[in-house]
């Protein structure tokens, strides 16, 4: 199986740069458990479920094995190497969602201020990749936009308008050699196009805006007392 083949059967996939995996893998691969046990509560780990729950000492020798085992298993986030200059591959195995778990990595950075890693410019989560011939782009994205988009709706001034200034959904379409990768996003405009660093400015302004006004409001009632 050559490297596209494998890429085609990849369900979830995140863009990173290469210089981010070693300075932001543990980072990512956590994001991805949190995400993982949020969307998947009903469905434990093997080693988790076989643990008898009975006491804390068998939930606590569950966890430790979960933490022991391989990285890949573990995290369902795997690194694979493009061969191009400042962009890495990584697959998220189901039920690990790409999508959420860059979502809640920007989420943190806007809340925090910062991006945790001077290597990321951008996050780009595909939901199917194929080839990057316009048969097989049409046949993915219909796969994928029908996960979002009514097929029922009329093909002549059907519901759905193009908002390019505060769209609720984004079409992703990136292509790299010979492959396509194709996704579907929301609030893209709001984090900043998912580039990292625009999301953490916006979120180190918040956090001073918030500051300023905890310190105002301090001062006010120390005034009052």
């Amino acid at each position: 199986m050559d490297l596209i083949d494998f890429m085609e059967e990849v369900r979830s996939s995140t863009h990173l740069t290469k210089q981010c995996v070693d300075s932001q893998g543990n980072s990512l691969e956590q994001t991805a458990v949190t995400t993982e046990t949020h969307y998947n509560k009903k469905s434990p780990s093997n080693t988790t479920a076989n643990a008898e729950q009975c006491d804390i000492e068998s939930q606590i020798r569950g966890e430790l094995a979960d933490l022991h085992a391989p990285r890949k298993h573990r995290s369902g986030v795997m690194y694979l190497d493009t061969d191009t200059e400042c962009l890495c591959f990584v697959q998220c195995s189901p039920p690990v969602s790409a999508r959420a778990t860059v979502h809640r990595i920007l989420q943190d950075v806007l809340k925090t201020g910062e991006s945790r890693s001077r290597y990321i410019q951008r996050l780009a989560p595909v939901d199917k990749l194929c080839r990057a011939e316009q048969d097989a782009i049409r046949l993915t994205a219909t796969k994928v936009l029908s996960d979002f988009f009514s097929s029922d709706q009329p093909r002549t001034n059907g519901g759905h308008k193009a908002n390019l200034t505060q769209p609720d959904v984004v079409i992703l379409v990136e292509v790299l050699k010979n492959v396509c990768g194709i996704g579907v996003v929301g609030n893209y405009e709001q984090m900043g196009k998912f580039n990292v660093q625009t999301v953490a400015q916006r979120g180190g302004q918040n956090v001073s805006s918030s500051r300023v006004a905890a310190a105002r409001d301090e001062n006010i009632a120390s005034g009052q007392t």
